[in-house]
């Protein structure tokens, strides 16, 4: 028996559409049942680097190496805002998600992450980590209520037809990034006395 695996974009909407599916076997970070597993991310898994991971002497401010922007943007698992280091819950779930992409009876894939640039772009990144090559499909519902979620699953769309929307996310990433890292050290260079060399 093959199984299709959903990607929520959080956990309280996997348990819904879990609900829905009948996927009702709760495990570690997915539920399964009725010939679907549904997983889910917190939000956002992965970033975009930072300066000084990719040129460690970024990690000093110096106002001529400023504008900085990257040959490539690339991406990690995303930061834990206390400690500083890679986000555990996140690698984690990731892992999970992972692994189960990769199981050989999954046989298909269904985002059901939101339907706006924010949630594909959380999806894509997921399934660009993964490299995944199985058949792909999203689910498009304006509200995660079981009328819709019913509607969506009847109403699946090729995940090639949300190319422009999932390049229109990252574009949006890669802008905020830049202009947040370039704007942040350069005024922060000018403007906060012994802060930067």
């Amino acid at each position: 028996m093959g199984y299709t695996l959903v990607l929520a974009e959080k956990p309280s909407v996997a348990a819904t559409l879990a609900q829905v599916l009948k996927a009702n076997k709760r495990n570690d970070g997915y539920f399964e049942g009725n010939g679907y597993i549904v997983t889910f991310a917190f939000g956002h898994l992965f970033e975009l680097y930072d300066a000084k991971d990719y040129d460690e002497s970024m990690s000093n401010w110096e106002l001529d190496k400023f504008p900085f922007f990257p040959k490539e943007y690339k991406y990690k698992i995303k930061t834990d805002k206390k400690t500083k280091e890679t986000d555990k819950r996140a690698e984690k779930q990731f892992n999970i998600i992972k692994k189960l992409a990769n199981r050989d009876d999954v046989t298909q894939i269904i985002t059901a992450t939101d339907w706006d640039r924010e949630g594909e772009v959380i999806a894509m990144l997921i399934w660009k980590h993964i490299g995944i090559n199985k058949p792909h499909k999203r689910i498009l519902v304006n509200e995660w209520t079981y009328e819709d979620i019913k509607k969506g699953m009847k109403n699946l769309k090729d995940i090639s037809e949300m190319k422009s929307l999932q390049e229109a996310g990252e574009a949006r990433t890669i802008i905020d990034w830049a202009l947040g890292a370039n704007f942040t050290a350069a005024a922060t260079c000018k403007f906060v006395k012994g802060k930067c060399r």
